[in-house]
């Protein structure tokens, strides 16, 4: 199966929001561990170390990218089951990233995911990125096994350019 790109973009008063949603159909407490628990994390984005909670700070060791790159997040808001904030290491630009996770009333848990990114940021290879995660996220949820960057990149780029160019 080919991966669909999912992404959608809102204008802000700083910039635009990028927003990407998932569906699953465990509770918001089973998708929160796949979350933010450093053993659920490695497997789809990266493990880290450091001081969970809000105003905490850890480093994270990112797996799926080239020499493992590691970078540190402050975790601006940390509202369990249901809300993550955090921003990013200088590294990675200071990137602000939310997520919402939400009852669907029928046990399941919807996902909203956003990066709230300046008027000037390169959408398209962000997007594609996104929803290689967040669909390897919940791979590593359902116990799948993970996508490939490869089926993802360049293959979603027209989408993401494309939802750039109308913003």
């Amino acid at each position: 199966m080919s991966p669909q790109p999912s992404g959608a973009l809102a204008r802000t008063p700083s910039g635009l929001d990028l927003i990407l949603v998932r569906e699953f159909a465990s509770p918001p407490a089973q998708v929160w561990a796949t979350l933010t628990e450093s053993a659920r994390t490695v497997k789809w984005f990266g493990s880290w170390t450091g001081t969970p909670g809000t105003g905490g700070v850890v480093r994270v060791r990112m797996v799926h990218e080239d020499g493992e790159h590691e970078t540190t997040a402050r975790i601006d808001a940390c509202e369990p089951p249901k809300h993550l904030a955090v921003t990013t290491g200088e590294e990675a630009g200071g990137w602000r990233l939310e997520m919402f996770l939400v009852d669907s009333g029928d046990g399941g848990t919807i996902l909203r995911f956003v990066h709230h990114l300046p008027a000037d940021a390169p959408v398209a290879d962000t997007g594609v990125g996104w929803d290689f995660y967040l669909d390897n996220f919940a791979a590593a949820h359902e116990d799948r096994p993970l996508v490939v960057w490869d089926d993802y990149y360049p293959a979603l780029l027209p989408y993401y350019e494309a939802l750039a160019e109308q913003a």
